[in-house]
């Protein structure tokens, strides 16, 4: 086996689908402009033929067409790919024939290319391709067919949402409101062409090395720069447009799980010949695995401790270090995710998921793939004990499997534990073990590292220096290198933090100006720079942040990076590659990457044209000056775990699918996260988040709020408190827009409200519970609502609740500060709901609260008697009104509670502006 044999099958699998992009933005074939006559001949050979005598699935001709295009050509001929180099049937298998043949094949290098189709959609489509022509027929008007959200069609709570309201815009991916789901709407068949020439355009910017020397090198920086192009620009193409196949996977995530499967069967058959099988069925060449082969594992790594790491901090002095530290678990699934790359000897495109300090991967089940883990296993748990002391753990676990063909039907076979199968018709169920396997790691952390080395976890730490401990960790310095000053306290006394805790606060400033992040291909080459650079538990995988404004540097630092031609170069949050020819490297491959949180709020600094990032008690003032209180907010997706094992409808279970869920939500809380924050919404936008101050001046999140950690399906931010509500609200509201209107699909929300100078890691804490609060949240004994936000230790419902309150809020914050509205009302609101809680918490029937604020309504309104059209009577006989009629949102009690809490948040406000 050779690297190049490998790199051929992967990248063959990778665009064996090409040709449906190419072709939605051309005619049918036969009258094609665009086709070169000898596609148009070859369809006989490359397409299945139908009972109809009708070639099937003509967009192999495309696929084949695709390579025939002249700069196609010109750059896989510099790269060695356009010949049957290396491959063991030189007269039939070349990165073309193996591409085209996959539902046609005639040799058993592209029968593994249809295999991997197959596995990646989840079905046998030959078969049911003789079983039913009619149901393989494409749509008539197929080309016009768009990408449906996947949300669209999840289960929640054994509902499925049937209607098909909402489409995929055909445009090239970014992280604004354009990726977002849009109503269905009537297109041009154009858009799908002047995409598809886009790509071309940015397909001829890929630099190429030529030669034999380091060809394999030149080869995977090519592949992994075009898998980046592919998510942009087919992330909104569909993978099928089959009658009967719900055109809810997009492309990009279907090409890349059946290059990556397509890989993994080729090494596994390498090993294990034996085990395969090419048959000829009913005239047609099929391949078949043998039972008791397992090809195929799923990967699982996940970081244990995030969220304590991340709070865990001493003081105030944690401004400087939160964001270094959330953005050193990001490198550290970066360092993870390029070990096992570079050991395993695969690619990006096996990588299933990686986002919220977990991934998961596609890898092949051989012996060398198998020891290769194990040891990275056992040195990421030595490493991260040496540096974190069990604060951080990575669970790592997998299971092989193999999916069979029956009839027509798919089924899993995995292999649990040795010589211990389970079948299931349900890949859900492989995520399922996979999750309760890994999560057993987490009951047995660093068990092997125990074994190996007692004392280091039992025995007393030889601590020199007690005299002082680190102002961000308060831990004890290991010796006077780990001891490092990084200024003054108010009494102009020295700050000292440890060494690591140093480098994560370099990390955070180096973020600031990040536009590119450098992942070094060969550590040897890294080592030779004199860069500053990042290499998370010392394993050998090495990282560098560059600001964009040195691309027009003669003497940039990157240019040393770019001139040995071993980098990964990725763009942060911005998807152009239009700098591509800026940065020389031939061998380094170029792509993009989602983190959330990448800017912070500034504050100019006293020197002219500097600024710097405001620290959590310039966070929490006004722009006037005032001070006021900050807020630490908490958000996750609600019943993640049960959308990922039962949401998608069993029979469409497959892993493109699974992909195309999780890409999805990466995309929204990695990227889009920040459009929400960074924007300057204007004025007269529809969808307006902009603050306005109770004086009536407009701000914006990006100066009060700050994203500390982003991913998965997690947020945790700080901010300045009322800016930190509007902000929960907007990604709330949003998500649910990215969800198609779905309420059944939500989020929750806590928020803790804190001094500038209160432990954040105590707030963190407060916040979480908060969120808690949301989640369990009940009402009459009924089940758990969810997709809710507790806010000043009350619970609502986003869905109507949380309007509601604010609305009622608004009016009060106005009629006090404008219309002679007593204060007073206030306390009297949250009195009133403080004995209600104390009586239905005592099991006690007693109602005076009710009747004691209509008589308190009552008597107040007199002091307008004169005054009938004032807005505080129209005011107060609403709210009575609604008091005692629930104002539809029952229980009856109901409102009495969400009067208090805008009565509360009414307060706050109103404190904060004077």
């Amino acid at each position: 086996m050779t690297d190049l044999q490998r790199q051929v099958v992967y990248l063959a699998g990778l665009l064996h689908d090409i040709g449906k992009f190419y072709q939605r933005g051309d005619v049918y074939y036969e009258n094609s402009s665009k086709l070169t006559s000898t596609s148009k001949k070859i369809a006989d050979y490359i397409c299945p033929i139908g009972k109809n005598k009708v070639p099937g699935y003509q967009h192999v001709i495309w696929t084949h067409d695709f390579f025939e295009l002249p700069k196609i050509e010109d750059k896989l001929k510099r790269l060695g790919l356009n010949s049957s180099s290396g491959l063991e049937d030189k007269e039939s298998d070349t990165l073309l024939t193996l591409s085209c043949y996959h539902h046609n094949p005639q040799t058993f290098l592209q029968s593994i290319i249809q295999m991997a189709d197959w596995w990646s959609s989840g079905m046998d489509r030959n078969k049911r391709y003789d079983t039913d022509e009619n149901q393989f027929k494409e749509y008539s008007n197929f080309r016009e067919v768009r990408l449906i959200p996947v949300f669209e069609q999840l289960i929640v709570n054994e509902s499925l949402g049937q209607k098909q309201d909402y489409t995929m815009p055909l445009k090239p991916l970014d992280i604004d409101t354009s990726c977002f789901p849009e109503s269905l709407d009537t297109y041009q068949q154009e858009q799908y062409d002047k995409l598809w020439k886009e790509f071309l355009k940015e397909i001829d910017l890929i630099p190429v090395y030529e030669g034999k020397e380091n060809q394999s090198e030149a080869i995977e920086a090519f592949g992994e720069t075009l898998l980046f192009l592919l998510k942009k620009y087919t992330w909104c193409v569909p993978s099928s447009a089959h009658k009967k196949d719900l055109p809810d996977v997009n492309l990009y995530d279907h090409l890349r799980t059946t290059g990556a499967i397509a890989q993994c069967l080729y090494d596994y058959w390498n090993k294990n010949r034996e085990g395969f099988e090419l048959n000829q069925i009913a005239g047609r060449k099929r391949l078949i695995i043998k039972e008791g082969h397992y090809p195929l594992m799923l990967f699982c790594g996940d970081i244990s401790g995030i969220q304590k790491y991340i709070y865990d901090i001493y003081s105030s002095k944690a401004a400087k270090s939160l964001k270094g530290r959330s953005f050193f678990l990001q490198l550290l699934v970066e360092t993870l995710v390029q070990k096992i790359i570079t050991r395993c000897h695969v690619t990006l495109g096996h990588v299933v998921y990686a986002s919220g300090g977990k991934f998961y991967m596609l890898l092949p089940n051989t012996e060398s793939v198998c020891q290769a883990l194990k040891e990275i296993e056992e040195e990421t748990a030595r490493n991260i004990h040496n540096e974190y002391h069990g604060a951080l753990y990575v669970c790592m676990d997998y299971i092989p499997f193999c999916y069979h063909f029956e009839e027509g039907k798919g089924s899993i076979s995995m292999l649990l534990e040795k010589n211990k199968n389970h079948q299931s018709t349900n890949l859900g169920e492989l995520w399922r073990k996979l999750s309760e396997k890994t999560g057993m790691k987490k009951q047995q952390k660093f068990k092997q590292t125990m074994l190996d080395d007692f004392d280091s976890f039992f025995l007393p730490e030889n601590i020199t220096n007690v005299e002082q401990i680190c102002a961000v960790t308060g831990q004890f310095f290991e010796d006077e290198k780990d001891k490092i000053e990084i200024g003054q306290d108010e009494n102009n006394q020295p700050v000292y933090v440890k060494a690591k805790v140093y480098e994560q606060i370099s990390l955070g400033e180096k973020l600031k100006d990040a536009d590119y992040f450098i992942t070094y291909r060969s550590p040897e080459f890294a080592r030779k720079l004199k860069i500053k650079d990042h290499e998370p538990l010392s394993l050998g995988i090495r990282h560098h942040l560059f600001d964009s404004e040195h691309l027009t540097f003669d003497n940039a630092e990157f240019r040393k990076v770019s001139s040995v031609d071993t980098a990964r170069v990725r763009r942060i949050n911005q998807t152009d590659f239009n700098l591509i020819n800026t940065l020389k490297g031939n061998r380094t491959s170029y792509g993009f990457t989602f983190y959330g949180g990448n800017q912070q709020a500034k504050i100019t600094d006293e020197k002219p044209g500097k600024s710097r990032n405001k620290t959590f008690e310039e966070l929490a003032e006004y722009s006037a000056g005032q001070k006021t209180k900050l807020g630490v907010l908490r958000m996750d997706v609600d019943n993640l775990g049960k959308l990922f094992m039962h949401g998608i409808p069993e029979e469409k279970r497959n892993l493109s699918r699974y992909a195309t869920l999780s890409s999805q939500l990466d995309w929204f809380f990695s990227g889009y996260l920040n459009t929400i924050r960074d924007k300057d919404y204007p004025k007269d936008e529809d969808r307006n988040p902009l603050f306005k101050t109770a004086s009536g001046e407009v701000e914006y999140f990006k100066d009060w709020v700050n994203i500390l950690y982003s991913g998965g399906d997690d947020v945790f931010a700080v901010g300045r408190w009322d800016m930190l509500i509007a902000f929960a609200e907007e990604v709330r509201s949003s998500f649910r827009r990215f969800v198609c209107g779905r309420e059944d699909i939500s989020i929750s929300a806590g928020i803790a409200i804190i001094s500038p100078k209160f432990p954040i890691a105590k707030a963190a804490e407060l916040a979480g519970e908060a969120e808690k609060k949301a989640k369990k949240f009940t009402l009459d004994g009924d089940k758990p609502k969810k997709n809710t936000f507790c806010l000043f230790g009350q619970v609502v419902s986003w869905e109507n609740e949380f309007v509601e309150v604010k609305g009622i809020k608004t009016k009060l914050v106005h009629l006090i500060g404008n219309q002679h509205l007593s204060a007073g009302i206030l306390q009297k609101f949250i009195l009133f709901q403080q004995v209600e809680n104390k009586n239905s918490g005592s099991g006690k029937t007693d109602k005076s609260y009710i009747w004691n604020a209509a008589y308190y309504l009552a008597k107040y309104r007199e002091r307008f008697k004169n005054h009938s059209e004032h807005a505080a009577v129209i005011f107060l006989d609403e709210l009575k009104n609604k008091l005692y009629t629930s104002g539809g949102f029952p229980p009856y009690e109901r409102y009495f509670d969400l009067v208090a809490l805008a009565a509360r948040w009414a307060e706050y406000e109103l404190k904060s502006n004077n």
